[in-house]
């Protein structure tokens, strides 16, 4: 909580960031792509040591998700990465692909990815726990741009509509390449990024309109507060994880 807008508790300021996205594990892990290095960072707790840093030879990353058991993915221009921390193992692809967004991995280890088609418009593939062979997702209505995706605990997806204002919360169906039954919620401004808190009671998103970080309540996506406090004005707020 920080509604009196209290400066950061700490700050790690050696990477290089360009609209991505970054996550957090349980402990507090941060996991941030490099675009220096081309690497994944990891991060120890409250802007701890450098623990390791994993290259992804598939290409470069802008976007990182966790997945079960200590995996977590790597999301660059046209694939999705399997990695641990000892390193990458296999790459998720599809021929529709022209330009990733993000990934969410879901309760069940289905790997789901936003994305603009050949032809530009937004789209969304899962591949059935995280195998080679992807399936083009129907009823993903987003507008505009494909969306930060997130899975809150009752497995709905919920995309943020980047750069624009909308949330988008889904049922889907892994199985059956299907999402369903969409509810919008307006957002105050335009966005890039969100992160549910573990307990599902808030969400936290980059609102690069304001240079703020604003906090709604979940899932009503009531508008509560924003901080920007040791945040840069004129410089748009990238990625956020929240434990």
């Amino acid at each position: 909580m920080n509604r009196s807008n209290k400066p950061p508790k700490c700050s790690i300021t050696s990477q290089s960031f360009d609209q991505s996205q970054i996550a957090a594990d349980p402990l507090g892990n941060v996991y941030s792509p490099n675009l220096t290095t081309g690497d994944i960072d990891i991060y120890g707790a409250n802007c701890g040591n450098l623990i390791t840093s994993v290259n992804d030879p598939y290409g470069g990353d802008l976007d990182v998700a966790l997945g079960p058991n200590g995996t977590f993915y790597g999301v660059g221009r046209t694939h999705v990465t399997a990695c641990t921390r000892s390193g990458c193992t296999s790459e998720l692809t599809d021929p529709s692909i022209f330009q990733l967004e993000t990934a969410a991995i879901d309760s069940n280890g289905n790997v789901w990815a936003s994305y603009y088609s050949q032809r530009g418009s937004p789209s969304l593939i899962v591949w059935l726990n995280g195998s080679a062979h992807g399936e083009i997702v129907s009823g993903y209505v987003n507008q505009n741009t494909p969306g930060d995706l997130m899975f809150d605990k009752r497995g709905r997806l919920v995309s943020l509509q980047t750069r624009f204002t909308n949330v988008y919360i889904y049922q889907c169906d892994a199985s059956e390449a299907i999402c369903f039954k969409p509810k919008i919620r307006k957002l105050r401004a335009a966005s890039l990024f969100g992160s549910l808190n573990a307990a599902n009671t808030d969400l936290q998103v980059t609102d690069y309109a304001n240079d703020s970080v604003d906090v709604y309540s979940y899932p009503n996506l009531k508008y509560k507060y924003s901080y920007s406090n040791g945040l840069t004005s004129n410089s748009s707020v990238q990625g956020i994880a929240q434990l």
